[in-house]
């Protein structure tokens, strides 16, 4: 969450127990620091992630996310911009939406990487795996976005990839003619 709701907890006196994940909290603070220190807040992440929403929160008002190409160009012309990601994003995305800013929008820039390493780790395993077998599944949450990178990364590497939820999902027809398996799962 943003500040406002640490600052309303506070106002009504409240014990605040922040569950927050560390990797997700340093993001926060890593946006903030980066307003504060004068950049424009750029935040490279899904623009609908409770995540990505809190740290432009953190980021302030200026802050801009970019999710897509597309969104390059809603960027304002500065001298400096200060960058950060969500912590689940996949790795390689987000080098090629940085090179396109920094095409679009020279300038200073601040690049913090505040990708989970536990995450890239993952995923880099993921991909590597996919090349090796004949069917993959990726298991976790169907709206987790840590779990559908996992799974995009997956299927563009093995043409037979599941992403489920549960192991009811599972059936025998869906691995016909496999011999290797690769299962992974969302964080």
């Amino acid at each position: 969450v943003g500040p406002d709701v640490y600052e309303a907890a506070h106002a009504k006196n409240l014990t605040i127990l922040d569950a927050t994940c560390p990797n997700v909290k340093a993001a926060q603070k890593k946006g903030q620091a980066l307003a504060e220190a004068g950049y424009l807040p750029v935040i490279i992440g899904e623009k609908n992630h409770p995540e990505v929403k809190s740290i432009s929160a953190w980021a302030g008002k200026n802050a801009i996310i970019v999710e897509y190409n597309k969104d390059i160009a809603g960027i304002p012309v500065a001298d400096k911009y200060g960058v950060t990601i969500q912590t689940t994003f996949e790795l390689a995305k987000f080098e090629e939406l940085l090179a396109g800013i920094q095409k679009e929008r020279p300038g200073e820039y601040k690049i913090e990487k505040t990708i989970c390493t536990a995450t890239s780790e993952r995923q880099n395993a993921a991909r590597e795996l996919a090349g090796k077998v004949d069917a993959f599944i990726v298991i976790g949450g169907k709206n987790s976005a840590n779990t559908r990178h996992l799974y995009d990364i997956v299927s563009a590497r093995c043409k037979i990839a599941y992403h489920i939820e549960t192991a009811a999902e599972l059936k025998p027809e869906m691995f016909r003619g496999c011999t290797k398996i690769g299962i992974t799962a969302g964080a």
